[in-house]
């Protein structure tokens, strides 16, 4: 990333209001663009943006394919500007929750508009390509206006594909699969702070000798096309590069799983010659050894703090204590897959872990204000870069976060409620930005 200090919040694009059952990147994005502007942001964050599947309960970092995007994200009254749906299309709308995606019920409603939309097109072309045009007019629109508001977008490409991805489908010698096509290794985790047993995520593992044979030719062209569409791309899993854990496909849990040496800095070499180090984000979290580190340095890369991490008793919380940060570095108060910050002062931490979260503010705080005391640690501190998700923003609980590891119930499902963020809140967030010299 580029070296200078900034700040900015996460939030996915489902996760936006919208009387169509999730969020898009029709007028209410574009709102929350002109909210990050007004509160002197440099950054909005997204989750990946690949179609996903409901076979992985809607996780964007399982998606379909590598380059086609989710179409659900596609907005019904930019369809309707553009002469595609009419008033009654986009008038007549199922009621949908406005705390949670159903997306069961919005992909069912949305289907029917796009199929209304496609059959108002007036070029010729397959549905498939209607449906992926549309979609990239939409975004790249989008990412256009936040732009010129001098708000640049951190996207997220996920280290593995889903099991059902067009990617084994086309490309199916990179995976280590069996005769049947079928994921002979998968990949996970081991136990750690989020599951004794680690996390099992059924994806299949790469066959890494293969795709070196090929100058790394599919990893290049998923890059380019993530960095096509984003202006800083989150390495996903950075660790994984080199070394992942591989778990034989007929385990139902990682506990059993080993390390397997990845390419490393042979894969980084061939990467860093076709693009600039400052174009990435290392998410370098969970274990993370000497040579993952060594790499890190070597190429000045930005690595990863998570303030909700430097309170536990491991080894590794000292890394994520602000006075142990480094400029080139970016910090997230909580992240997607950890509980908000509130959540975790209420629900999680221990009483030691709240001693060492007060020593290090200076006194002792009641849980409504833990998140605003982390926000203010996280934008005075010496990284380049802060990254707030929205629920830290608003102070909100444990109902609220957006993902809850090795669960299959209940994710990705959060939602902005419309009206939320009040000019106090930009007055504030402005003049905190101001104060920590992120403008």
């Amino acid at each position: 990333m580029k070296k200078h200090r900034g700040s900015g919040i996460q939030l996915h694009i489902t996760s936006l209001p919208s009387k169509y059952g999730i969020g898009d990147f029709g007028p209410e994005a574009y709102k929350f663009a002109d909210f990050l502007a007004k509160a002197g942001q440099s950054y909005w964050q997204v989750l990946p943006l690949n179609q996903v599947s409901s076979k992985d309960n809607y996780s964007p970092y399982s998606g379909l394919s590598s380059f086609a995007g989710n179409i659900l994200l596609i907005s019904p009254e930019l369809l309707y500007r553009r002469g595609l749906l009419t008033k009654k299309d986009i008038s007549d709308i199922p009621v949908f929750a406005a705390a949670k995606v159903n997306f069961r019920k919005v992909y069912s409603y949305k289907i029917r508009l796009l199929n209304r939309a496609f059959e108002n097109f007036k070029i010729d072309s397959s549905y498939e390509e209607f449906l992926q045009y549309i979609f990239f007019e939409q975004w790249f629109a989008l990412k256009k206006y936040c732009n010129r508001q001098g708000i640049k977008i951190i996207g997220d490409i996920p280290f593995y594909v889903a099991p059902n991805s067009d990617d084994i489908l086309k490309y199916p010698d990179i995976f280590k699969l069996t005769k049947a096509k079928k994921p002979r290794f998968i990949a996970g985790v081991p136990p750690d702070y989020y599951s004794r047993t680690g996390q099992l995520w059924n994806n299949p593992v790469y066959d890494w000798k293969v795709l070196k044979k090929t100058g790394y030719l599919w990893w290049i062209l998923r890059i380019k096309h993530s960095l096509a569409m984003f202006d800083i791309v989150r390495l996903d899993h950075f660790r994984g590069f080199f070394a992942y854990w591989q778990v034989p496909a007929k385990h139902k849990t990682a506990a059993k799983g080993k390390w397997v040496k990845g390419p490393g800095e042979d894969f980084l070499k061939e990467l860093f010659r076709h693009f600039s180090k400052s174009c990435f984000i290392a998410e370098d979290l969970g274990f993370i050894t000497a040579d993952v580190r060594k790499a890190i340095k070597k190429h000045d890369l930005t690595s990863t703090k998570v303030l909700l991490f430097a309170f536990g008793g491991d080894s590794t919380s000292r890394l994520h204590l602000p006075v142990n940060y480094q400029k080139n570095s970016v910090v997230y108060t909580s992240t997607h897959d950890s509980n908000t910050a509130r959540g975790w002062f209420e629900k999680e931490a221990s009483r030691i872990q709240k001693k060492k979260l007060f020593d290090c503010i200076g006194r002792q705080v009641p849980a409504s204000q833990v998140s605003r005391e982390l926000i203010h640690l996280a934008m005075k501190s010496v990284s380049d870069t802060v990254i707030v998700p929205i629920q830290d923003i608003l102070g909100l609980g444990a109902n609220d976060r957006m993902n809850r590891p090795s669960t299959i119930k209940d994710n990705w499902q959060w939602r902005l409620g419309k009206g939320k963020l009040k000019p106090a809140i930009i007055k504030k967030l402005a003049q905190l930005t101001r104060l920590s010299n992120r403008i």
